[in-house]
């Protein structure tokens, strides 16, 4: 079966902010509190034949932010950019945002309801410059101009938590109908125990962090194994992990799995942890000389690189929270680019 070289470029939970115009030889140091630095979100961001946004555009859902988001997805140097919402961009969540507020949510928001107008109607300007916006959960594939054909699950929802949108109840939880054969599935949160980590552990203050990963989403991807499985949400738990499924485990039929079970840790492998490449807070120490000198670079190449050409179907998946947003609010995390090797458009 014929395949071509496809270059996915990976973000989310850019909040509103855009990339740095600054080069990262001009402004980061060896000593650089990268803490709060911005390291490879910086303008112009890698070229690719297509871009993934995982959601979160925005912080409070403002049609000033989406502005500035939509602006500048419409500019990375992509022919098409695949967006989805996140748990923030709760106007274009319309269930929630055109239900009455309860009286604990009334004042919280206010739902204006030329917002979601406004948002829905930049989203639908983008269009012109490749921007496709996926707000309903489901299967969808894409030709793309390098000649190859992108098969995408796509599900904006997470488990609710606070006043926002696009939430289900994780009691009752949510099925995330994931085929076999996808190529990427993009959700905006993670799945349980994977990339998943929600909090800091700083044991001077009590504090520990827990996972926060839907085991419903874990479940559905344990059954289709998609190649990536991108996403973000969960800020601090930025990073890729290349897990090697357990070929005697069949999940299929299940309804919770355990990634324990379906996992076989010791042919998996961490590609990088927030923690291992960077303070993740003030009570840490600053980065070592081997962090700063790994995070120049990559902030020089605008994004950390993973080449999964030779990627197994059916016995890997790439998993990649790529939550740009971090400590302090501040843009301080990078991008992920992957090639990957897609089937030709029109193979059968």
């Amino acid at each position: 079966m014929s395949r071509i070289k496809t270059r996915i470029l990976i973000l989310s939970d850019t909040h509103a902010h855009v990339p740095s115009p600054t080069l990262a030889e001009d402004e980061l140091t060896s000593t650089s509190d990268f803490t709060i630095a911005v390291t490879g979100f910086r303008a112009p961001l890698p070229q690719a034949d297509v871009v993934l946004h995982c959601g979160d555009l925005t912080t409070g859902s403002q049609p000033w932010e989406y502005r500035r988001t939509v602006d500048m997805l419409r500019g990375l140097r992509a022919p098409l950019k695949i967006v989805i919402p996140g748990n923030h961009d709760r106007c274009l969540d319309e269930a929630f945002w055109s239900r009455k507020p309860s009286p604990d949510e009334a004042h919280v928001l206010e739902k204006d309801p030329d917002h979601r107008t406004e948002a829905l109607a930049m989203l639908d300007e983008a269009k012109a410059d490749g921007v496709v916006y996926l707000g309903a959960e489901g299967v969808y594939s894409f030709a793309l101009q390098n000649g190859a054909v992108l098969k995408l699950f796509a599900s904006p929802h997470t488990p609710e938590y606070g006043v926002w949108g696009f939430q289900y109840d994780p009691i009752e939880g949510h099925e995330f109908p994931i085929p076999e054969g996808v190529d990427v599935a993009m959700t905006h949160g993670p799945p349980r125990d994977v990339l998943d980590l929600a909090g800091f552990n700083i044991p001077k203050y009590g504090m520990e962090s827990t996972s926060a990963g839907c085991p419903d989403l874990f479940a559905a991807v344990a059954r289709a194994r998609p190649r990536i499985h991108c996403f973000g949400h969960i800020h601090e738990a930025w990073g890729a992990y290349r897990a090697h499924w357990n070929q005697e485990f069949d999940s299929r039929g299940e309804n919770v799995v355990a990634a324990a079970r379906a996992i076989e840790k010791g042919k998996s492998k961490s590609i990088v942890a927030l923690a291992e490449i960077k303070p993740m807070t003030p009570f840490d120490p600053p980065a070592s000389e081997g962090q700063a000198a790994q995070l120049l670079e990559w902030s020089k190449q605008q994004g950390v690189h993973i080449d999964l050409e030779d990627g197994k179907e059916g016995e890997e998946t790439l998993f990649i929270n790529a939550a740009i947003q971090g400590f302090h609010e501040e843009p301080s995390q990078l991008p992920f680019v992957v090639d990957i090797m897609l089937d030709k458009a029109g193979n059968s």
